[in-house]
């Protein structure tokens, strides 16, 4: 089977984690970064590095992942994104979270015939 693979990054302020300690205050850092990435003032990875609680080492980055491996939310809102696109701001969970769709491509399995 085949199917498609993702290459994300996400950014996800928790609430009571290092930067945030109310949903309100978590989602205006996350649409502050939204509007800082758009505007070209920042780039996803350093505002990761500065606010995420998620991958916060890796600049938020997620890399390749199969599409059925990502959650159901997480799923639906990347499906209609196109590569180089922000996601909007989605509040779930104890926290409010931003995606970056990098790329996307179809999944080739690796199969034994492929080294013959």
């Amino acid at each position: 089977s085949g199917g498609e693979e993702v290459y994300l990054r996400h950014l996800m302020v928790a609430v009571g984690g290092r930067a945030a300690s109310t949903p309100d205050e978590a989602c205006s850092l996350v649409r502050g970064a939204r509007v800082k990435i758009g505007g070209a003032e920042s780039d996803f990875a350093t505002l990761a590095r500065q606010i995420s609680d998620s991958n916060p080492e890796s600049g938020g980055d997620l890399g390749w992942m199969h599409r059925e491996e990502l959650a159901g939310w997480i799923g639906n809102v990347v499906d209609p994104m196109k590569p180089g696109e922000l996601s909007s701001v989605v509040e779930m969970g104890p926290g409010c979270h931003l995606f970056e769709l990098v790329d996307r491509r179809q999944f080739q399995p690796v199969t034994f015939d492929s080294f013959l």
